[in-house]
């Protein structure tokens, strides 16, 4: 949940690390399966209102343990600030009003239907709604017209370094066409031990074809170098910010030309899922109307 006047950046800055550490070994605690009680702690309280542990676990998501503590901060603060609200809210009677009740009641049906459906479409991810390489190339091969890019987009190789020499040196490295992408990695890491996880990021990235956007380019004078570098081209050493950035440019492709199927393979299955999902939506509508409709 998040409310149109929470600061996150504000929520962030008044996080203080013992709480974050002391929320963890609770969460933990609470899911160790050493408590038999049928109720839990609350994490937050506001009037009746209250925020358990297994609530506040479903709620954020888990990355590592810092960026799961200042999640929980957000969450809870966030949760504070809402509930407050909704207790005050019943204390002024709002849930007897008409209008209220009624939007509580679609909004109930709603995410039950909604629920409802995620839990039927998960158990036939491997049954009904199934989709094999083989769909998707003929879906792919019927539509193809369909399967084109959106806007420009680059199959870029770009390196970081802290300093002006090392970029040139990263340069060269990028003018060697005979290394393979292990040792091209390899070297990198030991030019510009700095910045190797950020080069072994954009390693990753680098087969793919990627727009502007996509890129998140460091400023204009980076994306004026790149627009007029064709194929083959690699770019001079750029200041950028506290890093010096070299590109090369391995394809480039326009607004409009046609995807290959390698490129085109993730919409082409999200599409031929969607479909299914679609005429599984319809099988379940019909037996739900056929059992419940008065006829």
């Amino acid at each position: 949940m998040s409310l149109i006047f929470f600061d996150h950046d504000t929520a962030k800055r008044r996080l203080d690390l013992r709480f974050a550490y002391f929320f963890l070994s609770v969460l933990a605690a609470s899911y160790s399966g050493c408590t038999g009680k049928s109720s839990e702690p609350p994490v937050a309280k506001t009037g009746n209102s209250t925020l358990t542990t297994s609530d506040l676990h479903r709620s954020i998501h888990f990355t590592t343990p810092e960026d799961s503590a200042t999640a929980a901060a957000i969450y809870i603060e966030d949760w504070l600030a809402s509930a407050s609200l909704y207790e005050q809210a019943l204390e002024d009677g709002q849930a007897q009003d008409t209008l209220t009740q009624l939007l509580i009641e679609k909004s109930r049906r709603l995410v039950t239907v909604q629920q409802y459906l995620e839990r039927k479409f998960s158990a036939e991810r491997n049954g009904k709604l199934k989709v094999d390489s083989a769909e998707v190339k003929t879906y792919f091969e019927r539509h193809a017209a369909e399967f084109s890019y959106r806007e420009t987009a680059y199959q870029l190789t770009r390196l970081y370094a802290s300093g002006a020499d090392t970029a040139a040196a990263l340069r060269l490295l990028l003018s060697d066409r005979n290394l393979t992408a292990t040792a091209l990695e390899k070297k990198t890491i030991l030019l510009a031990p700095a910045q190797a996880e950020r080069n072994a990021q954009e390693l990753r990235f680098a087969s793919a074809l990627r727009s502007v956007l996509e890129l998140q380019l460091e400023n204009e004078s980076v994306r004026g170098l790149l627009e007029k570098m064709q194929p083959g081209d690699i770019s001079p050493v750029v200041k950028a910010e506290n890093v010096f950035v070299v590109m090369r440019l391995a394809a480039k492709v326009g607004r409009g030309e046609a995807k290959p199927f390698s490129e085109a393979f993730a919409e082409a299955e999200t599409r031929v899922r969607l479909e299914k999902q679609k005429i599984y939506y319809n099988e379940l509508l019909a037996a739900a109307k056929a059992k419940f409709l008065t006829k």
